[in-house]
């Protein structure tokens, strides 16, 4: 599943003509290239006036929701391979969403030793428990990270250098990854508001057994934030200086078929106010059970953080104290193909809730979707 990694939102009425050249773009695959992919399909009802940024009021929400993904891997050689990851994605920036198709990674793969890999090129931050395959919705049991915890991790890609050293040690797996480099400008990750990350720098330590995993990750970085318009049409203008940011993350998870436990703590430093989120925590805590093909699951999530919109006047930032609970069932059809329902439950108890939240207060909403990988 490693692989598959990828991301962003989705589709529309445009959906189908997606899911059918991605598909046959698979089954006409050339020899000598390894063609997977991902897709996640789902339905959001908000039970109250007061929702968070990934749901449109009221309405049934597909569209924020859903979104396909293509993974390629090509050998160029016994040492070298070249891998991409295109997505179908609705951006949300200052222009009108739109439906848009990208690469989210392209990078060479390069085996300098058995147990060392570099890469150069885009690739997906590493820096949560899933940040390598976020957004492949089947390979973990929530629709997506909580929200007190999502906007700790708040870039999705660089573009630089990693190298990667593996190590058996007994039953058990050790692996060292170092990285760096920069963002693309004008990245978004709320609407409205464009950012960018330079001089980042980061390290990953990760444990793993026959059932469990746990890793710590430390990284450094200068955040960029572009002056939002807060007007559909009108982009980004003046540039605030790089504010120095430090992100620290532990956590890990146990699956023995039985029982699931995931659990991630995340810290962020800053000097600066061009972060939308600023010198906070979060945390959260998912147990589940399986039974048979059923997997009933609940998380529990807190953070507390700054929130800072950028060149706007103080009254629409301040401290937020964010709580949520998550309630699921998932059912797998077959090994690539899980079915999903939630209940999210989320509280915001101070600032405005501009980029998390419509307002302070308790947001209630449904779910229910498919992940499938192929």
């Amino acid at each position: 599943m490693r692989q598959i990694g990828i991301r962003r939102y989705i589709c529309g009425r445009n959906i189908i003509i997606v899911c059918v050249m991605l598909f046959a773009t698979a089954s006409q695959a050339a020899e000598g290239i390894v063609l997977n992919g991902f897709a996640s399909f789902y339905g959001r009802q908000s039970l109250t006036d007061i929702y968070d940024t990934g749901n449109n009021g009221y309405d049934l929400d597909f569209s924020n929701n859903t979104r396909v993904g293509l993974n390629m891997r090509s050998e160029l050689s016994n040492d070298f391979a070249f891998v991409g990851q295109i997505v179908a994605a609705q951006r949300l920036t200052y222009e009108s969403p739109k439906w848009a198709t990208e690469f989210d990674w392209m990078f060479l793969n390069y085996s300098l030793r058995d147990d060392v890999t570099i890469r150069f090129g885009r690739q997906l931050n590493p820096g949560s428990i899933i940040g390598e395959y976020i957004d492949i919705g089947l390979t973990y049991p929530w629709r997506r990270l909580p929200l007190p915890f999502q906007f700790m991790v708040q870039f999705k890609s660089f573009e630089g250098l990693s190298a990667n050293y593996s190590k058996e040690i007994g039953r058990y797996a050790l692996d060292i990854l170092g990285y760096g480099g920069n963002s693309r400008p004008f990245e978004s990750n709320v609407p409205h508001y464009s950012y960018e990350i330079k001089d980042l720098q980061g390290i990953r330590i990760k444990l793993e057994g026959e059932n469990w995993q746990i890793f710590t990750v430390g990284a450094d970085f200068k955040y960029f934030g572009y002056q939002p318009s807060f007007t559909f049409g009108v982009p980004p203008s003046k540039v605030d200086s790089g504010a120095s940011s430090r992100l620290t993350n532990l956590g890990g998870h146990f699956d023995n078929g039985k029982i699931l436990v995931y659990t991630e703590y995340s810290n962020l430093e800053c000097a600066g106010t061009g972060d939308p989120v600023c010198s906070g925590w979060a945390h959260y805590e998912t147990i589940g059970y399986h039974f048979s093909n059923w997997l009933p699951h609940y998380t529990y999530s807190k953070g507390f953080f700054q929130e800072v919109v950028p060149f706007a006047p103080a009254s629409v930032s301040g401290p937020n104290n964010m709580v949520s609970h998550i309630a699921g069932l998932n059912y797998q059809v077959n090994p690539s193909l899980v079915a999903k329902t939630e209940f999210i439950w989320q509280e915001n108890d101070g600032g405005t809730g501009t980029l998390f939240m419509n307002g302070a207060g308790i947001a209630r909403s449904y779910s229910f979707g498919v992940d499938l990988v192929f």
